[in-house]
C-alpha cells in the first residue's frame, strides 16, 4: 500500500568544530537541512524547510536560540547556499506531465471524431470500451463497430462477435481484416455517439476511443 504522510529530504549535510551548549565541549556538530515533502507514494509538493544540528560527542540537539556562532555562521551558509534538488519531485512531475497531454489529445482528439460521426462513411470503424466490474478491481473490455449503413441522423453498425480486455486488446487489433462481424444492424443517432466519446460521459455503458477512418 502507498505510504501517505510527509517524507524528509537530506539535501546539505556538513560538520563544524565548536563549543556544545550541552556537554560544553569542543566537539564536531552535524548539520543537516532537509526538505520535507507530502508524500503519496512518491514525494508530490514541498511543504517546509528542515534542519537538523547534532552535537557528536554527546548526541544533543541544538537548537536555532542556543546554537554556538561558528555552528550557526555554517548553518545560514548552507541555508543560502544550498537549494534542494527538484530531481525529487521529477515522478510528479512527470504525472503533472501527463495529465496535461492526455487531456489535450482527449480533446482534439475527441474533436475530431465528433466530425467523423457528424459526416459518416460506410466503413468507418469505432473502436469502444465497456468497464467490467470485477472481485477486486475493475477492467474494460474492447471491441469494435463497423459502419454499415446511414440514415439522415442515425448511423447503422455492425459489430464486433468479440471483445478483448486490456492486456489482449492487441488481438483484436485489426477489425477490417480479422473481426468476425455479427449479422444484425445497431442503429445509433449522432447526438448519442457523440456522448459516447470517451472523456465526455463516464456512466454510458460503453464508451468511443477512436474512429478509424
Amino acid at each position: 500500500m502507498a505510504r501517505i504522510g510527509t517524507i524528509d529530504a537530506l539535501y546539505a549535510n556538513d560538520f563544524a568544530a565548536d563549543v556544545c551548549p550541552y556537554c560544553k565541549q569542543i566537539s564536531e556538530h552535524n548539520i543537516k537541512l532537509q526538505q520535507r515533502a507530502f508524500l503519496i507514494g512518491f514525494p508530490l509538493f514541498p511543504i517546509s524547510k528542515q534542519y537538523d544540528i547534532e552535537c557528536m560527542n554527546c548526541r544533543g540537539k541544538i537548537q536555532l536560540g542556543n546554537m554556538p556562532k561558528y555552528t550557526a555562521d555554517k548553518y545560514l551558509h548552507l541555508l543560502n547556499t544550498k537549494k534542494p534538488s527538484i530531481w525529487i519531485y521529477s515522478f510528479s512531475y512527470f504525472i503533472i506531465f501527463m495529465i496535461i497531454f492526455m487531456s489535450i489529445k482527449t480533446y482534439f482528439d475527441n474533436n475530431k471524431f465528433e466530425e467523423y460521426i457528424k459526416t459518416p462513411i460506410i466503413g468507418d470503424i469505432y473502436e469502444t470500451k465497456r468497464k467490467e466490474e470485477g472481485i477486486f478491481s475493475d477492467d474494460y473490455l474492447y471491441s469494435y463497430m463497423r459502419v454499415v449503413d446511414i440514415e439522415n441522423n442515425m448511423i447503422g453498425f455492425q459489430k464486433a462477435l468479440y471483445e478483448a480486455p486490456s492486456d489482449k486488446k492487441s488481438e483484436i487489433l485489426y477489425p477490417k481484416e480479422d473481426a468476425v462481424w455479427l449479422d444484425d444492424t445497431v442503429y445509433y443517432y449522432k447526438t448519442e455517439l457523440i456522448n459516447h466519446l470517451d472523456g465526455f460521459r463516464s456512466d454510458k455503458n460503453f464508451s468511443i476511443t477512436e474512429v478509424m477512418r
